[in-house]
C-alpha cells in the first residue's frame, strides 16, 4: 500500500532526514504540499508531521482532519511533555518523540528524537579512531552541570569545546563544520537536554562514527526505555565517566573493541527501528511494551524530581554568572 506524507514541519532544521531515511526507510508514501490535499484521493493511508507547539501547524492538522481524516500521527517537539494530546484522537496511530511516562496506549509508540538535518553519516568521513584529533567533544550551550561537565574533562587533551548562546542562537556551528568535529572527535559529551533527559547528540554522535557518553539522571537509566538494551558508555557523575573515558584511551586495543562493538549494535538498531515503524505502519502489530511498571514508576519520579532539580541549578548558575560579572565591573573601576 502507498502512503502519502504531509510534513507540516518542513521548515525545521531537525529530524526530517532521521525520519525520511530511517523510520520510514521501509514504507512506500509520497510527499505532497498540505495546498494540494483535495488533489488526492485519501483512505487511510495519510501521514502527517506535526510540532505540537506551532499554533499555525495545529489549524493545518484540524483542517486536515475534517477533510479527510488521518491515519498516522508523527508529533515532534514535546519537550516539556505539555503539549495537547487532544490531537491524538484525529488519528488511528501515532508516533511520537520524547519518551512520556504518563502516556500508555497500543497504537502510540516513542522513538529517539533523532539529530540535525545535514548531520547524516557519510561513509567517506570515516576517520580511524586512533587518527582522530580529538579525544572528546563538545559543542552547545553552558547552562545545570555543564560547567563541571567540562571541568571534569578538561584534563584531556586533545579537546575541542564550542559554546554557545542558547539552542537557537546564531553562534552555532554550520552542519559541515559540526560534521568535521564529530568525525574528527573519539568521545562526544552527551549532556541532557533543557527540559528533558533527551539530547539530539546522541544520534548524531553515532551517525557521525563517535562515541556518545551521558550522565543518567538521579538513580535512572533514562535513554533505556527509548533505546532498550543500549550499550552506551554511561555513569552517575561525570567524573566517574571521565574515569571511564580514561581507561579507554589508555587501552587502544579494547577502545576499538568498544568502539567496533557499539557501531555494530547502532546499525543494527536503526535497520530495526525501520523494520518495526513499517510493521507498526502497514499491521496491526505493536512494539513490545519492554519497560515494567515499576521502571515506568521510577521515570515519572525522576522525570519530576530532575525537572526541580534543574530548574534550581539552572538558578544558581545564572546568579552565578551574574555575580561574577558584578565583581568584575566593580574591581574594573
Amino acid at each position: 500500500m502507498e502512503y502519502f506524507l504531509i510534513n507540516l514541519n518542513k521548515n525545521s532544521n531537525f529530524e526530517t532526514s532521521f525520519i525520511k531515511n530511517k523510520l520510514l526507510k521501509k514504507v512506500v508514501y509520497e510527499e505532497i504540499n498540505f495546498i494540494d490535499l483535495n488533489k488526492y484521493e485519501i483512505n487511510n493511508n495519510l501521514i502527517v508531521i506535526y510540532s505540537g507547539g506551532d499554533n499555525h501547524q495545529i489549524d493545518k492538522l484540524k483542517s486536515i482532519a475534517s477533510q479527510t481524516g488521518i491515519y498516522l500521527l508523527i508529533h515532534l517537539s514535546d519537550e516539556t511533555l505539555q503539549h495537547d494530546l487532544s490531537y491524538y484522537s484525529y488519528a488511528k496511530k501515532v508516533i511520537r518523540n520524547y519518551y512520556n511516562p504518563f502516556l500508555i496506549d497500543k497504537n502510540i509508540i516513542t522513538l529517539p528524537i533523532g539529530y540535525k538535518n545535514a548531520t547524516e553519516r557519510d561513509k567517506s568521513e570515516f576517520i580511524n579512531i586512533s587518527s582522530r584529533k580529538y579525544k572528546w567533544s563538545f559543542v552547545g550551550s553552558m547552562k545545570n552541570d555543564r560547567y563541571k561537565m567540562i571541568k571534569k574533562f578538561s584534563h584531556l587533551k586533545q579537546n575541542f569545546t564550542h559554546v554557545t548562546d542558547s539552542f537557537f542562537s546564531s553562534d552555532h556551528l554550520k552542519p559541515k563544520e559540526y560534521k568535521e568535529i564529530l568525525n574528527n572527535s573519539i568521545f562526544v559529551l552527551c549532556p541532557r537536554g533543557y527540559s528533558n533527559f533527551e539530547s539530539f547528540r546522541i544520534l548524531e554522535s553515532l551517525e557521525n562514527f563517535t562515541i556518545p557518553i551521558f550522565k543518567r539522571e538521579l538513580f535512572f537509566d533514562h535513554l533505556k526505555p527509548i533505546y532498550g538494551q543500549h550499550i552506551f558508555l554511561n555513569s552517575y557523575t561525570w567524573k566517574g565517566l571521565a574515569k571511564k573515558v580514561s581507561t579507554y584511551l589508555n587501552n587502544e586495543q579494547q577502545l576499538e573493541i568498544y568502539f567496533n562493538e557499539l557501531m555494530k549494535w547502532y546499525d543494527e538498531y536503526v535497520e530495526l527501528l525501520s523494520i518495526n515503524v513499517e510493521e507498526f505502519i502497514t499491521t496491526n502489530k505493536v512494539f513490545d511494551k519492554k519497560e515494567k511498571k515499576i521502571s515506568n514508576q521510577i521515570y515519572k519520579i525522576s522525570f519530576k524530581i530532575s525537572q526541580i532539580n534543574f530548574r534550581i541549578q539552572n538558578l544558581i548558575t545564572i546568579m552565578i554568572l551574574k555575580l561574577k560579572k558584578f565583581v568584575k565591573r566593580k574591581t574594573s573601576k
